[in-house]
């Protein structure tokens, strides 16, 4: 079992002859929208807000250069506070901040593998490991994306921890796990790239919520996954067998492609790269939509 260490010796950094590659997590062409809710002894959730996160502007911290991470809970994002500064090094993703006086950690490791362990920051006297349970490509924000899937033995109660390659920790991309925070839970209402909305937690009508005030709306049953196979073609998996007609969209609304959904699964040529509009009517008259981004 390979066991992946948080702290970074700060002159490794600067002497390692490794070129510094992006893995797409840090860019400034995303945004995070956190739902953060706070909990009494009964873990009974009383007060929500919304915390938004991005990435913006170079910094240099010991002739080192680092992109600035941002966060806002201004429901308009104009107001906005460096709260971290990062940088990558193959599939690595490192962040100092004021709080742990600007010391370089390692806050994901995209190359870790089922078995692996990772070391988190000692929010207590322990030491906290999270211990990795899978490793998946599975379709998310309509293309496939690594999922690292974790837990810790330290807080057995505790939910499981989940990073997405180019998302991070779904409960908060500004740290690599929930273990050890208490009073609260987060989760990830919204997430964009390239300024597209790709994710929106679907029992939520908004990207914003200030103290419960957004209507909370039933989750819909899938029909279909849709997803982008990044080889030039679209993948369709019939999720409940209820067969149907697929029609994809411009953003503009100009119908482009559409396919009769028969077998449990359909590949099909990608009309070309961007970002798209999808529904699916079965033929009993259900349907559903989303976005697809082919690149």
């Amino acid at each position: 079992m390979k066991t992946v260490f948080r702290i970074i010796i700060l002159g490794f950094l600067i002497q390692s002859p490794c070129k510094l590659i992006s893995q797409n997590f840090i860019s400034e062409d995303k945004m995070w929208s956190i739902l953060s809710c706070i909990t009494d002894i009964d873990s009974k959730i009383y007060e929500c807000k919304t915390y938004y996160y991005k990435f913006s502007g170079d910094t240099i911290i010991n002739n080192q250069s680092f992109k600035k991470m941002y966060s806002s809970k201004d429901q308009d994002k104009s107001i906005w506070k460096i709260i971290s500064v990062w940088k990558e090094r193959n599939d690595s993703v490192f962040y100092a901040s004021p709080y742990n006086n600007y010391r370089i950690e390692l806050i994901y490791d995209f190359n870790v593998m089922e078995g692996d362990s990772f070391i988190l920051e000692a929010y207590t006297s322990d030491t906290i490991f999270l211990y990795i349970d899978s490793v998946r490509y599975i379709p998310w924000g309509g293309k496939m994306r690594k999922h690292i899937f974790s837990h810790s033995k330290f807080y057995d109660t505790w939910p499981e921890t989940v990073w997405i390659e180019g998302v991070g920790n779904i409960c908060n991309p500004s740290r690599s796990s929930n273990e050890g925070f208490g009073g609260s839970t987060q989760s990830l209402l919204c997430f964009e790239e390239e300024g597209n909305l790709v994710y929106q937690d679907p029992e939520y009508n908004t990207c914003y919520v200030n103290n419960n005030s957004a209507q909370i709306i039933p989750k819909n049953e899938d029909f279909v996954s849709v997803f982008a196979t990044g080889e030039g073609t679209v993948h369709v998996d019939l999720v409940q067998d209820d067969t149907g007609t697929l029609y994809l969209y411009t953003p503009d609304g100009k119908l482009i492609l559409k396919h009769p959904l028969t077998a449990p699964e359909t590949t099909l040529c990608a009309p070309g790269a961007g970002l798209f509009l999808y529904r699916f009517v079965s033929e009993q008259g259900e349907m559903q939509s989303g976005k697809l981004i082919v690149k």
